[in-house]
């Protein structure tokens, strides 16, 4: 009886020792976007957002795509993607003010310690991301948006030119 048990409990140890070493493996294909391996975001540029070729995404943080949505019209493409992952949030906002103007996006403004909010802009569109850690893993909302004429600026330029 003791014998039959010491071998199903043996078993269970290589089982689970052969799943765990299977976990820290780097996924195929990272590489190729910058992979990095420590926890925190790196300078480097990581893999695009999944549907905004030009805002980036660290390697490091998952697509939510249950909490994710996209809106496309042949003139406008918008939308929120969230991301969860193990990435320190400063770092995070970091990697986010270094690569953002070296696709064209305008830093316009930010808050940041404890949550994080960063917004872009470009002529036609902005980008707000927002950062928050969570007790398990850092959330990553990237939120792209077609910009607005500024209602403010059309009442004073009708006055002014008035």
């Amino acid at each position: 009886m003791h014998k039959g048990l010491f071998c199903v409990l043996m078993a269970s140890l290589l089982f689970l020792a052969a799943g765990c070493s299977s976990l820290s493996r780097t996924q195929p294909g990272t590489e190729a976007y910058g992979g990095v391996s420590s926890a925190n975001a790196t300078q480097e540029t990581g893999a695009l957002a999944y549907e905004f070729d030009d805002v980036p995404s660290p390697v490091e943080m998952k697509l939510q795509s249950d909490e994710s949505f996209i809106m496309q019209t042949p003139q406008v493409k918008a939308g929120a993607l969230v991301y969860t992952g193990w990435v320190d949030p400063s770092s995070l906002s970091s990697f986010y003010m270094s690569n953002m103007p070296g696709d064209g996006w305008t830093p316009l403004s930010y808050f940041q310690y404890g949550h994080y909010l960063l917004v872009f802009g470009k002529a036609d569109k902005v980008c707000v991301i927002r950062i928050n850690k969570g007790r398990l893993t850092t959330r990553l909302e990237i939120w792209v948006s077609p910009a607005m004429a500024s209602p403010v600026s059309d009442i004073s330029e009708k006055v002014l030119t008035e």
